[in-house]
């Protein structure tokens, strides 16, 4: 049995992997998390957005870790840990095709891995929460909001027109940029992940795959690459 760890900024997600298949999801608490890398297992695999290196016996997610998938991304040393498992997780569940990964959190990431298991880079872009943020930070008046779902397009005041501002420009970004996705590879798999990601894979145009545990299915393949070395 794996263990699969994803440390956030406030969230540790934990996950079991038999034979490749995902036996159980968790959030977890720190004090939690050391009670479960006590355990036996037959692999760990960290992905953490810390700097310093805590964890003996385990294997650390970085941009030197080996990888069942080529690269061509100018700056590895930049790209980020999520990204890498993401783009993994969508090669392994969809080999020999272009997927097209969509990770909707505080930013959302776009990222291309090829039919032949090329990372090939993709976009970054501010995420809807931090779209209302931004509207407040750098005017004057506007207000602090929360996201919210609006009714209508057509605000009847300043807080509904942000709102409906932050949330279908997002939604008309996304089917944008995957429509100029399809334009650059064909037959194109799009995946979606990340916390905002049920919120908009209904207002997507495209045929969308939905899988929350992406990253955890990434940071499996990854371990077990690195485990037949």
């Amino acid at each position: 049995m794996n263990l699969v760890v994803d440390i956030g900024n406030t969230v540790i997600k934990t996950a079991c992997f038999k034979n490749n298949i995902l036996q159980e999801r968790n959030i977890v608490t720190e004090e939690e998390l050391a009670a479960l890398l006590h355990k036996k297992w037959d692999g760990i695999i960290i992905s953490s957005v810390r700097k310093d290196k805590p964890f003996s016996g385990a294997l650390l997610l970085d941009q030197t870790t080996p990888l069942p998938i080529t690269s061509t991304y100018a700056t590895p040393q930049t790209l980020g840990v999520d990204r890498i498992a993401a783009v993994v997780g969508a090669n392994y569940l969809f080999p020999s095709t272009n997927c097209l990964v969509l990770d909707i959190g505080t930013c959302i990431t776009y990222d291309l891995i090829t039919n032949g298991g090329v990372y090939e880079g993709g976009i970054i872009s501010p995420g809807w929460q931090m779209r209302l943020d931004a509207m407040h930070k750098l005017t004057a008046k506007l207000p602090s909001l929360e996201k919210e779902i609006p009714s209508s397009v057509i605000g009847k005041s300043t807080v509904e027109c942000m709102q409906i501002g932050a949330y279908e420009g997002f939604i008309g970004e996304i089917n944008g940029i995957i429509e100029q996705y399809n334009s650059i590879k064909h037959d194109l798999k799009v995946l979606i992940c990340g916390g905002d990601a049920k919120t908009f894979e209904s207002k997507l145009k495209a045929p969308i795959f939905a899988e929350p545990n992406l990253v955890l299915i990434g940071l499996n393949r990854i371990l077990e690459y690195n485990n037949a070395q």
